[in-house]
């Protein structure tokens, strides 16, 4: 309670006290802009060129949202879910998606995407008036600053390195890419003030520690940094699971969440196995990689949450401050909170040393 309180106490104090010039601040609108006037053409029966898809694609939030992933198939997915949402000749189709369950695979994600727009066609008046009457200069200021309060006070960051948040009509949720963070509108109009504040920190945060953090290329650093960068992340924006309710998840996916990060202690045990395996030749590099490539599920979150609540908990907010651009720092500081905490796991230094010499083992 001690805790809350006083994280409650930061937020008021960081609303009333934005510490970057808003003047240079920027987010945008056109990417969704772009795509609500084609459902409404969609919705009319009226015919769309090309040209206007390729052009919807070329505007800046939808750049930044094709360049992380395979471009062409996010591409189709978005026009796709667009015509079956708004095509009065697909309606057979959405009817039917409606009544899906959402899986964690491509299909779940297309359905995530249906259901998404589907939700937005209720409340298109609604986007629009968000999107040409709502000043968010002061929000993203805000969001700026709740992000700093989970960094290293004594690190200098270049707020100019993000000046965009783009909002565009995607899947509800909101992510950073190499250059800017891309939301959904859909999301956004979904949230109190409050809401999108914390939740535009949390991305905030992910980019003020990439500039902190050499980028993982191996594969078990880069699923540690999942859980490192998601763990402190998430203690911003996320509900202490069990969680009753996830977006658009169906329940069977929350229930899966909260048995993922029930079962932490056992997941990373089967990891640390893992590693002694290759370690010992046990297990060729190959399967070695095939096993630990996207081990952690949920993207990390989780499992991240889990370890990052622990350390708050054993050794407070600062030491988890001080270690966010290290994973093996990371590593260290949990193993200390696991072994004096009753049924927790903890890393052998095996694990930890492999970590820490990845990079010059795997070539």
């Amino acid at each position: 309670m001690r805790l809350t309180l006083i994280m409650a106490g930061l937020f008021l104090w960081v609303f009333s006290s934005a510490q970057i010039n808003l003047d240079e601040l920027d987010y945008r609108f056109e990417s969704s802009a772009a795509i609500i006037a084609i459902a409404e053409k969609l919705k009319s029966n009226e015919p769309v060129e090309e040209q206007e898809w390729a052009a919807v694609f070329a505007t800046p939030g939808y750049r930044a949202y094709l360049s992380f992933s395979d471009s062409s198939a996010k591409k189709e997915l978005v026009r796709a879910s667009l015509e079956e949402v708004f095509l009065d000749s697909k309606s057979k189709e959405l009817d039917a998606d409606l009544k899906k369950d959402i899986e964690m695979d491509f299909e779940g994600l297309r359905l995530m995407f249906v259901k998404n727009l589907y939700a937005l066609s209720q409340n298109l008046e609604g986007a629009k008036e968000f999107m040409t009457e709502t000043n968010l200069s002061e929000t993203i200021a805000d969001a700026d600053s709740v992000a700093r309060l989970f960094l290293p006070s004594d690190r200098n960051f270049d707020t100019s390195l993000r000046k965009q948040v783009y909002f565009i009509v995607s899947d509800p949720d909101g992510m950073v890419t190499d250059s800017d963070i891309v939301m959904d509108l859909n999301a956004a109009l979904g949230m109190s003030r409050v809401e999108l504040v914390k939740f535009l920190a949390h991305e905030f945060h992910h980019d003020y520690r990439n500039q902190i953090t050499d980028t993982p290329t191996t594969p078990l650093r880069v699923e540690i940094n999942k859980l490192h960068q998601e763990g402190l992340a998430d203690l911003i924006d996320k509900e202490v699971p069990p969680v009753k309710k996830m977006g658009l998840l169906p329940k069977e996916l929350v229930n899966r969440y909260n048995s993922i990060y029930r079962g932490t202690p056992e997941i990373l045990a089967k990891l640390d196995e893992t590693v002694l395996k290759f370690n010992t030749s046990s297990i060729s590099e190959e399967v070695f990689r095939a096993e630990v490539k996207d081990y952690f599920q949920f993207g990390g979150h989780p499992n991240g949450f889990y370890m990052t609540l622990l350390m708050k908990k054993v050794v407070g907010m600062e030491a988890l401050i001080d270690s966010c651009n290290d994973i093996v720092s990371f590593l260290e500081l949990y193993n200390q909170c696991a072994l004096i905490t009753p049924g927790e796991y903890v890393f052998s230094e095996q694990f930890i040393d492999f970590v820490a010499e990845e990079k010059n083992i795997l070539k």
